[in-house]
């Protein structure tokens, strides 16, 4: 009996000391601390950048040069949502423009200056947003001349903006163009071949724009007026040195030729004696609708254009 005992207490020790053993295998341990979560804090970008576009609207613009169809209020809204997805900023440039980039679109919107009394230059302060032939850059520069915040963008809503700003429904009368079509296509044509050999290889032309908008009588003649719009197909547009004016649209095509823009014919007894594309859209700015009217200064400028054009038909 006391053998069993004894052979009860041994065991039962074991037991107390195995299931003691193991509770301190896996009792209660010291629990570690939760790793940090939260994001490093942000570092407040206190450029004069970031701070005009915490109070920027459309009103606060007194000019917008170049912006084509396109609102104040656009033009601020993209902006901003474009900054809200991120940007690199340089600050201090002194240029006001990138010649490195190559041919650009832009859009100019001033905050001083007035147009009509003391004119406008980069001394004003500004914004210049400008776009290339890379998809989605977009650079802003903010300031005056010599010294700016350029914003380097890579947005495509931006990016469209700037590019297609000055698109628009184009129009063809077809009954006056196919009365003039043989003088417009020897127009395209001469400035086709003109350009063709270029470093853009350039593959055709495409008439873009050409309707009736306005006529007057002139001693006994009638005088019409077109407006007239073209564009040169190039391959490689972005190999191609511009010069003069010349520039391209949202598509790459190649626009803005001497010659383009304005058409006037001379009629006697209903009989074309003359006409002349007006290559300096200076003097002579008729309104984009039927029947402008022409003024004294304009008429004069186109009488002497006519003459020498109907002379040198003679």
């Amino acid at each position: 009996m006391k053998k069993q005992l004894m052979r009860c207490g041994i065991s039962t020790v074991l037991v107390l000391v195995m299931v003691f053993s193991l509770w301190g295998c896996v009792g209660p341990q010291e629990v570690p601390e939760e790793p940090d979560k939260s994001e490093p804090p942000v570092q407040e970008d206190s450029s004069a950048f970031a701070e005009m576009l915490k109070t920027l609207d459309g009103s606060r613009f007194t000019y917008m040069e170049g912006a084509g169809n396109i609102s104040a209020e656009y033009f601020v809204s993209t902006l901003k949502n474009a900054a809200a997805g991120g940007y690199t900023l340089e600050e201090n440039v002194e240029n006001g423009y990138d010649p490195t980039a190559g041919y650009c679109w832009s859009l100019e919107a001033y905050f001083e200056g007035d147009l009509e009394t003391t004119g406008l230059s980069w001394n004003d302060l500004h914004i210049r947003a400008e776009c290339y032939f890379t998809e989605n850059l977009v650079k802003v520069w903010y300031g005056k001349a010599g010294a700016y915040d350029v914003a380097t963008f890579n947005d495509e809503s931006l990016y469209q903006l700037i590019l297609h700003k000055d698109d628009r429904e184009h129009r063809i009368d077809e009954d006056d163009y196919e009365k003039l079509k043989d003088i417009l296509t020897e127009q395209m044509e001469l400035n086709y071949n003109r350009w063709k050999d270029s470093p853009g290889n350039i593959t055709g032309y495409e008439l873009l724009e050409f309707y009736h908008v306005g006529s007057y009588e002139e001693d006994g003649a009638v005088v019409e007026l077109y407006d007239f719009d073209y564009a040169l197909i190039p391959e490689n547009p972005e190999k191609i040195m511009l010069v003069g004016g010349i520039g391209f649209d949202s598509q790459f095509r190649l626009i803005n030729f001497n010659g383009g823009g304005q058409l006037a014919v001379r009629y006697r007894n209903g009989e074309m004696t003359a006409h002349n594309f007006m290559e300096d859209d200076f003097h002579y700015i008729p309104c984009k609708e039927e029947n402008a009217e022409v003024d004294e200064a304009q008429r004069e400028y186109l009488k002497i254009a006519l003459d020498a054009a109907e002379q040198r038909c003679q």
